[in-house]
């Protein structure tokens, strides 16, 4: 859930601080990338120096470096998927909510649109006050808050009772929690079908492509990071997916493929057929190693296509389809759009994608209205994809 997050963690100045550094390298093994930023209060609970060891990247305090540099609130709080203010004073919650800015974080805060969790973590008797409950109530009408109930036990004072600041990792899976929540696609079904398809002849020879299912691994990931269930159906290939929001079924030959997505089809929201499917399988397949003989003869007849197939299942359904072509791209792309029934194909080149972490892609719809998608990493196109589809899904 966590992985290629970027996660703004703000921490004010609380005893509590000192989990800090802990649930920093809990993220950092998540594979999430981390920026901090300390108030000048937090300065005297945790080392600005440790912090960025442990988060690989610089720490920033103040709107100013001291070399007179300018540390841009608003590109910090642009670059953030999620923003962690932990520990959350009272001191600081009462800013928040009232809108006062007189630091960095304040700053960030109030430049971002991304969601923030707040995780308030004081003693005992300023968490139980009055002015703490105006604030909380204040800051619980903002929809892209998620406020962290402390923890009760032993405080810093020596009182026992709620105010602790939970554990870091207790905060790791409240931070995956609401990230969730607030995806955009969270509760939406994608069905992908990636990688080549096997069409054995014998015991150990099939037919078969060059297809690494790369990209349709990359549109997987990049659906799922935003919040949505993926059934991803795979074909032979070494890679794996690994986000946690996708589920992989491994099959080997076109018939299996189609049968495990029609099998997924009614729950799904949107299907892309990302795999290069074999348009044709042994007639027969020979239980032995077939011996090496001067000449040997294979009858082929034609696997089900599993687009057409898919299309005549459609209810409400989004169905995209992948057009890897050699010639008239367009054409081509085209004429397989309407001949299978599809909302959308997505064409290109054999030449620029198979076999390479690269690729550029024409998104077309019935009305034959491209849009590119430049030539960039699959991670990347997939990611553009994704988010171009956000809307229509929501």
């Amino acid at each position: 859930m966590l992985k290629h997050k970027r996660i703004l963690i703000g921490v004010t100045g609380g005893i509590a601080a000192y989990k800090i550094p802990f649930l920093v390298r809990l993220l950092i093994k998540e594979g999430a990338e981390l920026r901090i930023m300390l108030t000048p209060a937090a300065h005297r609970f945790v080392s600005a120096e440790v912090l960025s060891v442990l988060s690989n990247n610089q720490v920033v305090s103040e709107f100013y470096t001291a070399e007179g540099l300018w540390n841009n609130h608003v590109a910090w709080a642009e670059w953030a998927d999620i923003i962690v203010i932990a520990p959350a004073t009272l001191n600081t919650l009462s800013a928040l909510a009232s809108g006062s800015c007189t630091r960095f974080l304040d700053a960030v805060y109030f430049s971002s649109k991304c969601p923030v969790m707040l995780c308030p973590a004081m003693d005992l008797e300023m968490y139980q006050s009055a002015a703490l409950k105006d604030v909380l109530i204040q800051l619980r009408k903002r929809k892209r808050l998620e406020i962290i109930e402390p923890e009760t036990g032993f405080l810093a004072s020596g009182l026992q009772g709620q105010g602790r600041l939970p554990e870091p990792e207790t905060l790791v899976e409240h931070l995956k929690t609401t990230l969730a929540s607030f995806l955009p696609l969270t509760g939406k079904q994608i069905l992908i079908s990636a990688g080549p398809t096997h069409e054995y002849i014998d015991a150990v020879r099939f037919l078969g492509n060059q297809s690494s299912g790369q990209m349709g691994i990359c549109l997987a990931e990049a659906f799922a990071q935003l919040g949505a269930q993926v059934e991803l159906v795979l074909g032979p290939t070494v890679l794996k997916p690994e986000h946690p929001l996708i589920n992989c079924t491994r099959v080997t030959s076109a018939q299996e493929m189609l049968e495990q997505m029609q099998m997924r089809m009614d729950s799904t929201d949107m299907v892309i057929a990302a795999a290069a499917v074999a348009d044709y399988r042994p007639k027969t397949k020979s239980t032995q190693k077939l011996k090496k003989t001067s000449h040997l003869i294979v009858e082929f007849e034609a696997n089900p296509d599993l687009l057409v197939e898919l299309s005549r299942l459609k209810k409400n359904q989004i169905i995209i389809g992948f057009a890897l072509e050699t010639d008239r791209l367009f054409e081509n792309a085209l004429a397989k759009l309407k001949h299978k029934k599809l909302d959308y194909i997505l064409a290109n080149w054999a030449s620029e994608s198979m076999g390479k972490d690269t690729t550029r892609l024409w998104l077309i719809d019935a009305h034959n209205t491209p849009i590119e998608f430049p030539l960039n990493t699959k991670h990347q196109i997939a990611h553009q994809i994704a988010h171009h589809f956000c809307a229509l899904l929501k």
